[in-house]
């Protein structure tokens, strides 16, 4: 019996894990479809294809935890309907294998899958889209980039104004245009024939040949003009710093959140970021209830050769109400902190009823 045993759990567990990773990669596949569409916009403005890529596959591990129960859910369905239908399950059960025997393979796979989800949930998740953040955050903010659709006017910053006729090269400009007018007391406008951006030390500069700057005097009016050959602008005060951007929930450890202060983030941010961080921990349970669920609805029962249909809309219905409970339960635990047990609940007691419903039905079997 132990050996059958094991034969019976490597068969059904590799159909599961294999099932999972495609239905994985499926939804993976429309994410990072669906995820690109707001990204264009960044690709559109000058980001480079390999940044764009990049910042797809960083967009992923938020995804992933969601993707996951969901594609174990129907990866639990189909291997364990396909038993049935095959009367695999009958031969299986007719020697001697109890529910709970059956139930192992998925319940050994729902383990292994909880535990990477837990990884991608409490580390990887928000690591990749801290970066994520602060990729997007340069490429928006970077200088060269701005300058990349030749012909547009486009703005540095409040109160300044970035033209080019065209562009040779990696960062050769020609018919440059700059426009400050962030002195009250002044404005000044670059002009020049060529140049180029560059990257120092110091920050960026942009190098401008043959050309002039002029200064409109707000008070008078007065215009000074000053020609030049040679003139180097100083742009790192409109460089973009890490330090100007704020931080999301989503970018912070398990520990930043729950740990937030209400005195320094105030009452509302701080009940904001802790609820973020009670269903981050929902998320890597996830795993478990709707492994728990799905098999019990898909083993416990009567069976029926002429179809099993209302066990397959049972079990991805109760995943399904599980995760958008759980995901408005969020914004509930917000409001109400006093509400984060029911959280858990939401999550836990399908675990619970489930196991008990195994262990009950194995009972009757063997008494």
């Amino acid at each position: 019996m132990p050996r059958i045993l094991s034969h019976i759990t490597r068969y059904l567990a590799r159909q599961i894990l294999l099932a999972t990773v495609l239905i994985t990669a499926v939804f993976a596949a429309i994410a990072i479809l669906w995820s690109a569409l707001p990204l264009l916009n960044n690709l559109s403005g000058g980001m480079g294809l390999n940044a764009f890529l990049w910042l797809l596959v960083l967009a992923m591990p938020r995804l992933l935890p969601i993707l996951i129960p969901l594609a174990l859910c129907l990866a639990l369905i189909f291997a364990y309907y396909r038993a049935q239908q095959d009367s695999e399950l009958v031969v299986m059960r007719a020697t001697g294998l109890s529910d709970w025997a059956l139930a192992k393979p998925g319940l050994l796979v729902g383990l292994i899958l909880m535990v990477a989800n837990a990884i991608m949930t409490f580390y990887l998740a928000p690591e990749a889209f801290r970066t994520f953040k602060e990729t997007q955050f340069l490429q928006r903010q970077d200088l060269a980039g701005l300058a990349v659709q030749a012909g547009k006017f486009r703005s540095l910053r409040s109160g300044t104004m970035f033209y080019v006729r065209e562009r040779s090269g990696e960062n050769a400009l020609r018919g440059i245009l700059f426009f400050d007018e962030r002195d009250p007391k002044k404005t000044q406008t670059w002009m020049a024939e060529y140049g180029a951006l560059t990257t120092t030390a110091e920050g960026p500069r942009l190098i401008l040949r043959n050309g002039n700057v002029q200064e409109v005097e707000t008070a008078t009016g007065r215009t000074n003009v000053l020609y030049f050959e040679h003139y180097t602008l100083d742009l790192s005060r409109f460089a973009a710093k890490l330090s100007d951007r704020g931080r999301e929930s989503e970018e912070l450890g398990i520990a930043e959140l729950l740990g937030a202060d209400p005195d320094k983030l105030g009452v509302k941010r701080a009940n904001s970021y802790k609820a973020a961080g009670h269903y981050r921990i929902v998320t890597a349970l996830f795993v478990a209830a709707i492994t728990t669920m799905t098999i019990t609805t898909m083993l416990v029962g009567p069976f029926s050769r002429r179809g099993q249909t209302w066990r397959v809309v049972l079990a991805f219905g109760l995943c399904a109400l599980v995760l958008l409970g759980a995901f408005l339960m969020q914004s509930v635990v917000t409001r109400s902190p006093s509400a984060t047990p029911l959280l858990y609940l939401l999550v836990l007691m399908p675990c619970a009823i489930g196991a008990g419903i195994l262990w009950q039905n194995n009972r009757r079997r063997i008494g």
